[in-house]
């Protein structure tokens, strides 16, 4: 058996260096430098032209002329454009490339593993340095290794997909099954891919050099990672995450994102399957609800069957990027409702075949929209997603329970002026999506959001809605910390508002009776700029408080069409010598 060139497919921090010098050595093929493809490296060259030139069909012929001298390679498909990675993919099937994944059960210690090496610059056993003592000072930054990984995730996930899209060989093996389970057990499973790749080697020696792989496989610097402010609390926000496999049996989220390939041959195989005219003409009637949710955004629809209202969600909204979520395949080959209904064709629908024809009604829209189809659990999508959305709509299994559930982790991914809006929205008890009603109800019932539109089709809209907080600056005395007012009241403000309505806010503004009224005005500044905010209004409950003080006879005010992205700071502005004075913000 011929040893096949192949891509070792992984992140960084999984073991992939020593794994990938050891399987080279059994081979005797080439082995460029690790990551060759980085900015930095030999065949940097590549990505560098791509990115000059955005030009994939000859970043393609770059690659090809690469590969045609078989080696192996190690590739981290978060170092690179993702269109290095895609076409190195690419261009690797066709020439006959195997391709093994490398990854990590365990996030956190890699995400450690990762921080470490790179505030201390030690990557491996041999790189002696000391190690600076401010890295155990501050604290790590959670969020931001997070959101890195939930990034490589959906990246490996989708090179992974990809490839098996193109019918390739996939062989995948984790971190912890060469390094850190039993050695004869885990002998056993690079044993297998070994002779899946075609390298023949004696066993017994094998065992020996596996051996030697093992004990190379630890850094030194592990028992430094708990001593990193912030470790713990990292590792309970991982394990908050889905586990991160990708074994067929337990891999969780298939991610389809570039070059959409609908099977036209096995949708021409199954025939054409019917969908209600009922239901076709509906699909119009629900489009009124898409005025609520902003244009050119990111988006997602959890829930998707058969593509028919993602297409109107793209024509619509013609949003930057649009993930479109459903379980499809992972519910068997058929749907588990409606085998007895026109919705599947009394039966004949299969999952596969709903998956494929939401590929196909994409194909005209990539041009203009990012689409990315992840096929899984929507609550495993809603906790790995890797950024933040402008809108969901939500049309998934309408029972009361996973409705709240995932209105509840919407809410986590959402940005703060998004908007949820959802389908079957029926107050009927009876009715069998009356579970949809029940939920969204409990759901708003704490204050946080509010349903700002339900109506014709089944159609609904949930936003955001904020309370308002004053702040004043204050002196030593915890007095308002202002040479000219005597009283500042906030009177009329709203309760709660949303986050991108127009609203309004009015109170009283006394100057100390020294001070010439007329030398000064209020300005409001939003995220719009500045604003002249009225004053002088007519306050006659306030002049009869302060007889003695001129400027209580006119010294109402109110602010209008102000809008909230951030903080809104109220000044009041000497005109005589120029100068402002903060009276109070809003947050």
């Amino acid at each position: 058996m011929t040893t096949k060139p192949f891509i070792i497919w992984t992140l960084r921090r999984t073991g992939g260096t020593n794994f990938t010098t050891w399987l080279t050595k059994l081979t005797g093929l080439k082995s460029p430098e690790h990551e060759p493809f980085n900015l930095d490296r030999q065949y940097g060259y590549v990505s560098k032209k791509f990115l000059e030139t955005k030009d994939y069909e000859q970043l393609k012929e770059e690659i090809l002329r690469i590969l045609e001298e078989p080696q192996i390679i190690k590739h981290c498909v978060e170092t690179v454009p993702e269109e290095v990675s895609f076409a190195l993919a690419e261009v690797a099937c066709k020439v006959g490339y195997a391709h093994l994944f490398l990854y990590r059960k365990d996030s956190t210690n890699r995400l450690l593993s990762l921080y470490f090496a790179e505030h201390t610059g030690i990557w491996g056993p041999n790189m002696k340095k000391e190690i600076p003592k401010e890295i155990f000072d501050k604290p790590i930054p959670i969020q931001e290794l997070i959101d890195q990984e939930k990034r490589d995730r959906f990246q490996i996930y989708a090179i992974f997909t990809f490839l098996k899209e193109l019918n390739s060989k996939v062989f995948s093996i984790s971190f912890e099954d060469i390094y850190q389970i039993d050695e004869s057990i885990a002998f056993e499973k690079c044993y297998k891919i070994i002779k899946e790749l075609g390298i023949a080697k004696n066993e017994e020696q094998l065992k020996k050099e596996f051996r030697s792989l093992r004990e190379q496989g630890y850094q030194g610097t592990r028992e430094y990672y708990k001593e990193l402010k912030g470790s713990e609390e990292l590792s309970k926000e991982i394990q908050e995450l889905p586990p991160f496999s990708l074994e067929e049996e337990s891999r969780r989220l298939d991610v389809f994102t570039f070059k959409l390939k609908p099977d036209i041959e096995y949708i021409n195989s199954l025939g054409y399957v019917s969908f209600p005219d009922g239901e076709i003409k509906r699909l119009y009637d629900r489009r009124w609800i898409l005025q609520y949710a902003p244009k050119e955004g990111v988006g997602a629809e959890l829930g998707v069957y058969r593509g028919h209202f993602a297409e109107i969600l793209v024509r619509e909204l013609k949003p930057k990027r649009i993930y479109l979520v459903d379980r499809w395949r992972k519910f068997g080959e058929k749907f588990s409702w409606g085998q007895n209904s026109p919705y599947t064709g009394f039966g004949k629908l299969t999952t596969k075949y709903a998956l494929e024809e939401t590929k196909l009604r994409m194909l005209p829209y990539l041009d203009s929209s990012n689409v990315v189809i992840v096929e899984g659990l929507i609550e495993d999508f809603l906790k790995l997603v890797p950024e933040k959305l402008d809108w969901v709509y939500l049309d998934s299994s309408h029972s009361y329970e996973a409705t709240l559930r995932e209105l509840k982790l919407i809410s986590l991914v959402l940005k703060p002026d998004g908007v949820i809006m959802g389908d079957d929205f029926n107050p009927n008890p009876t009715h069998q999506h009356h579970g949809v009603f029940r939920a969204i109800h409990e759901f708003i019932k704490d204050g946080e959001w509010r349903l700002i539109a339900c109506g014709p089709a089944g159609q609904w809209c949930l936003k955001r809605v904020y309370s308002i907080s004053i702040k004043y600056p204050l002196n030593a005395l915890g007095e308002i910390d202002n040479r000219f007012v005597e009283v500042l009241v906030i009177d009329q403000k709203p309760q709660v508002f949303e986050r991108d309505k127009r609203f309004s806010i009015g109170g009283v503004v006394i100057l100390k009776k020294e001070f010439n009224q007329t030398n000064f005005k209020i300005l409001a500044q939003d995220a719009e700029g500045e604003k002249d905010v009225k004053w002088f209004i007519n306050s006659p409950y306030y002049a009869s408080l302060y007889p003695e003080n001129p400027n209580a006879q006119k010294a109402r005010f109110l602010a209008e069409n102000l809008i909230i992205k951030e903080a809104i700071k109220f000044y009041l502005v000497d005109l005589k010598n120029n100068e402002r004075a903060l009276l109070f913000e809003i947050t």
